[in-house]
């Protein structure tokens, strides 16, 4: 049964991440930033959540229900099961399901034989990781093309995302673009996260991501090598999950820095903020959050050359399509000869286009066009 008087809060449920608080990724802090903002509009907002021992199963934050649910350890199946759980909780007692990503599109069917309408997010393109095996992509393949059926309707997080599902399955009659969001750091947070990682303000590049093989991790060494900067290279991510990771880090060049994941909010902030700036090699997803807080934090960006980079960051960055591209820039960037942006200009590409706020507004709209319209 839906909210059809207007003056019933519309009850949302986000399902498809580890939960809130925020502390592991791009949708961990989306669904915390989103869901807290229509909490705020009047929609009475519940947040699945992965439970870990001692955890209670129920509790408020921000303004959000989370509600947590056991999940047993399947290896690559842990995330399909959780997310099918998920939607079982789901079937009844909300207006709208909101599933970030579509592994068990498939089951997109179910809240729907209740009446409950399922908006998909539509993330990147996930079937094009390498740490898939064939069988994982041709099932996330699969399951994209079954979500655009599955679903009430489903949401693109760049226009290139939308253009490239609609090029593959056709015109899309319920898709809507709404990227990320950041905020803008407004003054330079402390130095002393680099301090006690022995570091410079602005004698560092950062790359922020995981570390796998379509996120350009070895080429971006290579290139900041070739150039022969004197600056060292800050590499925030896992590099021990992986093959590739452990042999990125056997380089063994001094002015590498693998400081694996970072959690720590203000510690990031302050890698970021105070880096000579920003390289980020990701290539197979849609507006990327790692991205947009490079922007929120005035970072001079370099950035792989495709069409997500380029819609996010325009004219405001510079483009690598090889090492020796970045090499170039690189060596451009510390010689003079290439223009390096102020910090307010950047900023406002982040504050024009990728606020919370204004993120907010636009799922407002489409939450109450499909539950009230």
């Amino acid at each position: 049964m839906q909210a059809n008087n207007p003056s019933d809060p519309i009850r949302l449920a986000i399902l498809g991440t580890r939960g809130v608080p925020a502390r592991y990724g791009g949708f961990e802090r989306f669904a915390e930033e989103v869901g807290a903002g229509l909490a705020t509009r009047g929609i009475d907002v519940t947040v699945i959540c992965n439970r870990d021992p001692g955890q209670s199963a129920v509790e408020t934050y921000r303004g959000m229900t989370l509600r947590r649910l056991a999940s047993p350890s399947l290896g690559p199946l842990t995330t399909v099961w959780f997310d099918l759980r998920s939607l079982l909780r789901c079937l009844r007692g909300y207006d709208l399901v909101y599933m970030l990503g579509y592994g068990t599109a498939w089951a997109f069917f179910l809240p729907r034989l209740f009446g409950t309408p399922v908006l998909a997010n539509m993330d990147g393109l996930e079937w094009r990781r390498s740490k898939w095996s064939w069988l994982g992509r041709t099932y996330l393949k699969t399951m994209e093309s079954w979500a655009l059926v599955t679903a009430s309707g489903v949401i693109a997080d760049a226009e290139a995302i939308r253009r490239d599902l609609e090029s593959r399955h056709g015109r899309i009659r319920h898709c809507w673009t709404v990227p990320y969001g950041t905020y803008v750091a407004e003054s330079p947070p402390p130095i002393d996260p680099l301090t006690r990682r022995s570091l410079e303000p602005g004698d560092y590049y950062t790359v922020v991501c995981r570390i796998e093989p379509e996120n350009h991790i070895e080429e971006i060494i290579r290139g900041f090598l070739e150039s022969g900067s004197r600056r060292r290279l800050v590499i925030v991510g896992d590099h021990n999950v992986s093959a590739y990771g452990r042999q990125l880090t056997e380089i063994g060049d001094s002015r590498l820095c693998f400081i694996g994941p970072l959690f720590d909010t203000e510690e990031l902030l302050a890698l970021r903020y105070h880096g000579a700036a920003y390289l980020h090699g990701h290539s197979v997803g849609g507006t990327n959050p790692s991205l947009l807080e490079a922007l929120g934090c005035g970072n001079v960006v370099i950035s792989h050359d495709n069409p997500f980079n380029r819609e996010v960051l325009g004219d405001r960055g510079h483009y690598f399509r090889s090492p020796e591209d970045l090499a170039r820039i690189l060596r451009e960037l510390e010689s003079g000869a290439r223009s390096v942006d102020e910090r307010e200009t950047i900023q406002k590409v982040a504050l024009g286009r990728f606020t919370w706020t204004r993120v907010v507004d636009d799922y407002v709209k489409i939450i109450d066009e499909i539950v009230r319209g």
